[in-house]
């Protein structure tokens, strides 16, 4: 039998600090959008209809043309679990063009609930997010420019929340001029309960 002996695989990558297994960074995700639609031209937007002396929700409200909508911002935490250092593989001759890749994941409740927004989640990064994604400070309205993939992070949590409230108050603030410059009277109600994740060691 071969002897067994403790071997070591070094990974070098360039980030304004260390990271390891184990670590927490926080993302502003969207949990919840609503969406409103123009005046309903069946009942007037009075949500319901009464024929023959029989009242019934309206069945064409919400199916007209979309006016616009509001996302709800929130903090969700996430641990490394993983790091990867990989290169190209399109010629035999070995690629010098390195990426190091950060997995994570995220665990709500009872910590084995499923992958989904409720429960958990799973996010990847490379060495290069971290020049560019950490800590990004408020920019008004950038929010809507962000895909999943390319949201900043933060390992600041108050600086997480802190941002996150201003995307939610510029959410609240785009809507309140868009019903003074359509005459409309929209309002931000929204249905699920989701606060930001706890901060976390």
């Amino acid at each position: 039998m071969t002897e067994k002996t403790n071997q070591q695989a070094v990974v070098n990558y360039t980030a304004p600090r260390p990271v390891n297994i184990g670590d927490v960074f926080y993302r502003i995700e969207c949990a919840e959008t609503l969406h409103f639609y123009e005046p309903c031209k069946v009942c007037g937007d009075k949500r319901e209809l009464t024929i023959n002396g029989v009242t019934f929700k309206c069945p064409c409200c919400n199916h007209g043309a979309q006016a616009t909508n509001v996302d709800r911002y929130v903090v969700r935490r996430y641990r490394v679990y993983a790091i990867g250092d990989e290169v190209l593989n399109h010629e035999w001759k070995p690629s010098t063009q390195h990426t190091v890749k950060f997995k994570l994941y995220r665990k709500c409740g009872h910590g084995y609930s499923g992958f989904n927004s409720e429960g958990g989640g799973s996010a990847e990064l490379t060495d290069r997010d971290f020049t560019e994604k950490l800590n990004v400070p408020y920019i008004e309205g950038m929010q809507r420019n962000y895909g999943y993939s390319t949201a900043p992070f933060y390992d600041d949590y108050k600086l997480a929340v802190k941002v996150a409230e201003q995307y939610n108050a510029d959410e609240l603030r785009r809507l309140d001029e868009y019903n003074k410059e359509h005459g409309t009277a929209y309002v931000a109600e929204f249905k699920k309960k989701i606060t930001h994740d706890p901060k976390s060691n």
